[in-house]
Formats: structure tokens, sequence, C-alpha cells
């Protein structure tokens, strides 16, 4: 500046010089002409006049001509003096473009005076397009780096006009006429006179747009680091050389308050902090890690006081960078104590299995398809009769099968192809085995597929051989049984059968028959007289109507069909008033708690009634009571019938039950229900049935 100042200057000096010079020669020249004008027509009136004048004419013109060379030296001389500034500047001014930095010059208005090439490239404008503008020109669109405006007011170099201060490393971004933004580092400092006067501000910058795009990636890359770190449930915290903590997350801060009292921040030498009794051995890992090597081990804390015992499993990894050299540790940690926990428990949980498998007879085994090795647990295998030290695992399959019943060997030969071939994946089967003394024993043998190869085959089954000898032998007794059982209820069923069939014969031939009898003879009384005819016909219509009666009664006791219609209380209810008169016992039904809503099955219906007439029979014929109450209840999932007589009971103990009572067992266990008979000589009878809503 002071450099363009001068030659400015210079340049000024040498041209009024100039103007003056050529004035005053003008002036004079004018001026003499005149004079030599006047004294010439002086001249021709008197010679003398005209001598002096012209020898004041040449000392004047002398004069002249001596003060203009003085005043073209003076020109010429300014001249060459701006003629070197000028080249100067030129000079300054090439390597001022030269510059990869921009440089712009503001004078004390802020107004653009100058600036270098680097300055218009980074800027993308012309010389002719920066010079004149100011900090303040909205077309400048200048963000911060969060994005935000940045008013032209607070750019730095309206900063150093305002404050005087220098600015510096100030980050702008600033768009381009193409819609881009330039990110620049800016410094601008003041520019002042001799007499410390602020003339202007000169501003330098560099483009930071890829070093910007840089740090912007880095700074995304450690935010999603830290995002994970944040993130993950594992402790992580990486440290130097000089076991600083370089970063840390809030897990491994977590565990190292929690479990050892360290408070773990970033900056911390951290082995300071390590427990002294610790010291040694941690100071071993950490050295391997540093060479190079990964270490993991896990720490049992139980020595310091006011802090929860604790498991840590610690994994330290090294850091290497593209120099292949160890530059940190990243130790990642993880609070293992319940999982510990559960360890400890399934060890305790293992032996007891173990000791509950060897007292109850029971033997853990697992077989490898690929080997062919089989394992048992037991130390001495009861069901095979030889000592663990006897059972080599290469050999225990073979021993097993040859000591299968042969009968039963085939069972165990398809269960083994379906597994190999992937059909199954677990069994459960009985078979036979026999011991090394000769003796045969069952076992149930279970087992499931815990490890496959890549092709879905099984590689590894394990299972377990349980002694059930002892339950099929009294399975075979209790099938014996129920075996006897049935056969006792299936001829129940049969007499109770036959015992209706003679009943309704009887009814047939003592009701039915007789009444069409009589029938018969009045028809004939009735044709033998045809005077009275008349009174006969009416009798015998009479007493066909009684027959037709007594048929649709006996009828209606055998079949199921009105039943569907009326449904279960209707039929209940004429069942109750058909016995009510033919009876002196005086029957009552009681159905206030039924709801007729519930769907039942039509079997339970019928069930519930066939025991309701075969009950109706017992106290009939058996009971001697002078009242009976029917009950019937029902709920969202069972239906109950209580029968409840006055009579004269019996001794359940000493009892011998009839083909009646048989019979309404065997109703009520065809469809799962139960039955209950509560009774006491003199106090009665109480049968109480429960019966489920469907027949499923």
């Amino acid at each position: 500046i002071e450099t363009k100042n001068l030659l400015q200057q210079y340049i000024q000096e040498g041209n009024n010089l100039s103007k003056f010079i050529s004035s005053f020669s003008l002036k004079l020249s004018v001026y003499e002409t005149e004079k030599l004008r006047q004294m010439e027509e002086l001249a021709a009136s008197t010679s003398k006049l005209f001598t002096w004048l012209f020898i004041i004419n040449l000392v004047v013109l002398f004069l002249v001509l001596v003060l203009g060379f003085f005043l073209l030296y003076r020109s010429l001389k300014a001249r060459s003096k701006a003629e070197k500034v000028l080249h100067s500047y030129k000079q300054s001014n090439q390597f001022i473009n030269a510059l990869a930095e921009g440089i712009v010059v503001q004078n004390e208005k802020g107004y653009i005076i100058e600036c270098n090439l680097a300055a218009q490239e980074i800027l993308g404008l012309t010389q002719e397009q920066l010079q004149g503008r100011t900090s303040i020109d909205p077309r400048w669109k200048a963000v911060h780096e969060d994005g935000s405006d940045f008013p032209g007011e607070t750019h730095p170099a309206m900063k150093v006009l305002a404050t005087g201060q220098p600015q510096r490393h100030v980050i702008m971004g600033v768009h381009k006429l193409s819609g881009d933004i330039t990110w620049i580092q800016v410094n601008s400092h003041p520019v002042k006179n001799d007499q410390n006067q602020l003339q202007g501000v000169v501003s330098t910058f560099t483009d930071v747009s890829e070093q910007k795009q840089i740090n912007d990636q880095l700074k995304q890359s450690e935010h999603q680091l830290k995002t994970f770190m944040y993130a993950v449930n594992d402790g992580f915290v990486m440290i130097n050389q000089n076991f600083k903590v370089l970063i840390a997350n809030v897990t491994a801060i977590q565990i190292f308050r929690d479990c050892l009292g360290i408070i773990v921040k970033e900056g911390i030498n951290l082995f300071i902090r390590v427990p002294q009794q610790r010291k040694e051995i941690v100071l071993q890992h950490l050295e391997k890690v540093f060479k190079g090597e990964k270490v993991e081990y896990e720490v049992y804390y139980d020595f310091i006081p006011g802090r929860k015992e604790s498991w840590i499993f610690y994994s330290l990894t090294p850091v290497i960078n593209e120099k292949q050299a160890v530059v940190a540790a990243c130790i990642t940690l993880r609070d293992i104590t319940e999982r510990k926990k559960i360890e400890q428990e399934l060890q305790k949980n293992e032996e007891r299995l173990q000791l509950a498998l060897d007292k109850t007879g029971d033997n853990a085994w697992e077989h490898n398809f690929n080997t062919g090795s089989t394992w048992f647990s037991a130390t001495n295998n009861h069901f095979l009769g030889y000592h663990s030290n006897e059972l080599m695992q290469q050999e225990n399959e073979n021993r097993w099968w040859s000591s299968t019943h042969p009968e039963d060997r085939d069972l165990l030969k398809k269960n083994d192809e379906e597994y190999k071939t992937g059909l199954r994946d677990s069994h459960s089967m009985e078979y036979r085995i026999y011991h090394k003394d000769g003796s045969m024993k069952w076992v149930l043998d279970r087992g499931v597929v815990i490890e496959k190869n890549e092709d879905g085959t099984p590689l590894r089954i394990v299972g377990t051989h349980t002694d059930i000898t002892t339950e099929k032998e009294l399975q075979n007794k209790t099938t014996e049984q129920e075996r006897k059982k049935k056969e006792a209820i299936v001829e129940a069923v049969i007499q109770a059968q036959e015992k209706e069939r003679e009943e309704i014969s009887y009814e047939l031939h003592e009701e039915v028959s007789q009444v069409l009898s009589t029938v018969k003879i009045i028809l004939g009384i009735a044709a033998a007289n045809p005077a009275n005819a008349q009174n006969y016909l009416q009798q015998a219509i009479e007493r066909t109507t009684d027959a037709i009666e007594e048929l649709r009664k006996i009828s209606q006791n055998i079949n199921s069909s009105t039943l569907k219609i009326i449904g279960l209380t209707d039929g209940l209810k004429d069942l109750v008033d058909v016995v009510n008169q033919t009876t002196t016992i005086q029957f009552e039904l009681d159905h206030t708690n039924y709801d007729g809503t519930i769907d039942i099955d039509f079997p339970i219906q019928l069930t519930v009634y066939r025991i309701v007439q075969a009950q109706i029979k017992n106290i009939i014929r058996h009971s001697k009571a002078t009242t009976a109450t029917i009950e019937l209840t029902n709920s969202e999932q069972i239906v109950q019938l209580a029968i409840i007589d006055n009579g004269k009971g019996f001794n359940k103990n000493s009892a011998v039950y009839g083909l009646g009572f048989k019979n309404i067992i065997h109703r009520a266990e065809q469809y799962h229900g139960s039955v209950e008979i509560i009774t006491e000589p003199d106090k009665g009878c109480r049968l109480h049935v429960t019966l489920p809503l469907s027949v499923l």
C-alpha cells in the first residue's frame, strides 16, 4: 500500500509540474510576445528604448529558459523515480499473485481495493467483481461451520476495523456463484500509518474445504464409534502406552466404579489406580498386549471393602497403526458375575442330577454319530452289569446292542436309521435288555439331538436310560386287573340289558298283553250281543287307549329321540311325573342352578337321564324311602347330578354293589366322569355324579 501510494504521489507531482511548466511557458510566451509587439511599436518611435527593451527581453527569456530546464529536469527525475517505484510495485504484485494463499485488502471503510489471483480463484470471482465489495454484501451468503448464518458485520475483517485487533483461524463458508460452498480459514490483520491510525485491513485465507470434509467424516466416524461404544453392553476402554485412558464408555466406567472403586475418565493413568495386589499380573498382561499379543482372562474380586463381589472378564487387544506398530491397547470388560453364579448353580445341579441318577437307577448317555462313541454317566451300569472301567466308549454301542433283547433290536435299528436320515430329532421308547447275570430288565430310552452337521444330519445326541422293570411288572398286573374290570363291566352291562329286556317283556306281558286280551274278550262279547255292542265297543276303546299309553311309557323309557326333542330338564320332569303317579315315594326335581343355555353334548345328557332312571329304580326297590330329590346343576366346565333319598341307607364298607350301581358307575366312567356314594345305615343315601360337558 505504501509503495502504491508513493508511486501515485510521484506520478501526481510529475503531472502537476508538467502542467505548471506548460501553463507558465504559455503565459510567458503570450506575455512576452505582447511585450515584444509593444516594444516594436515603441522601437519604431525610439530606437534607444527598443534596445533596452530587447536586452531586458533577452535576459527574461534566458531566465525563463533556465527555469524551464530546471523544472524539466525535476519532472524527468520524478518520472524516473516513479518508473522505478512502478517497476517495484509490479514485481511485488507478481510475488503476491504467486502465493497460493488468498489476499484481500480493504480500506478503512471496508471496501476491497486489492486482491491477488489466489483470492479470485478461491472465491470464484474476478478482480473487477471483488473490488468495491464490502464484507456486509449479502451476496457472500457466508455461514458458520454448523450451517448457521455468518452476518457480514461479524466477518473477521469487519471485526478488525471495529476493534483494531487481529482475528485468527476463523472458519467461514462462502457461497460461490455456482451455489457450491467453499470453506476458508481466515486471518485478518489491521494496517496502520506512522501515526498508528487504522487505514485498512489485510485478510489472508486458504481453501480448507477438503480438509473440512475429512474432518467432518472423521467427526462422523468418531460419533459413530462413540455411539457404538455407548450402545454395547460390554465395557470398552482404550489406553496408550503410558496407560492413559484415551476413551471409555459408560459401561466400563460403571464396572470400574462398582467393582474396583476406580473413577475412570479420559486422560487418567489407569495402571496407577489398579489395586496393589493386581499390579504385577496386570503389568504382565499389558506388556504382552503392547508386544502385539491378545490376552483374555477372568478375575474374581472380593478383596475391596465396600464393593460387591464380582467376576469380570477382560479381553485385551493391541491397536496397530498403518506401520504395524502397536500404539494403544483396547480393553473390553464384561461383568460375568451372574453367568458365574449360573455356572456354579449348574455345576451344583449337575452334581445333584448325577447323584439323583445314580440313586434312582437312571443313566445319562451321549452318542456321537461320526465317531460311533457312546458315553455312559453311571459308574456302575446296572442295566449291563459292568463297571465304568470295563466299558470303553468306542465299544459301548456294540455292547448295548448285543445286550438288547433279540425281538427289540429291530426297534433300535429303525430308530437309528430314522435319525441318520434326518426323519427324527428325538425319541422315547421302551425295550428289554439283558443284564450281565442273565436277568432281563425293561429300559425307557429317551434322547434328543443337540448338534447337527452342516448337511442337517445329527452329530450328537444325548438322553437317559431309565429302569422301568418294576413299573412294567406293575403295569402288567394293572393291565390284567383292568382287563378283568372291563370284563366285569361288560358282564354288568349285558346283565343290565338282559334285565331291562326282562322288564320290558314283563311290562308288555303283564300290562299291555292283559289289556289287549281284555279288549279281545270285550270285542267277542260285543260280536255275540249286537244289541249291547255299543257299550262293549266303548269299553274296548278305553282299554285300547290304556294299552297305547302303556306302550308310550315303555317306548319313552327305552327311546332317546324324545329327549333330543324336549331337552334334559323337560325329559326329567316327565320322568318324575310318571314315577310319582306309579309309586308312593314322592320324587322332586330341582334344576334352579341349571343353565340351559350352556351346550352339553347329547351323549352326556342321555347318560344323566339313564343314571336318574337307574337310581330311581334302586330307590323304589331297595331304599324304603318316602321322599327323594333330584338336583341338577352345571357350570362352564361340568354338569353335576345329585340324587338324595331319606331311605334306610347302607354300610359302604361291607356293601356289595348290585347291577344298578355298577351300571351307573360304568356310564359315568365311559365319559371320564366320577361317581360318589355317601350313605350310612338309617341316614339315607346321596348319589353324586360329575360329568364333563363334552365327550371329547
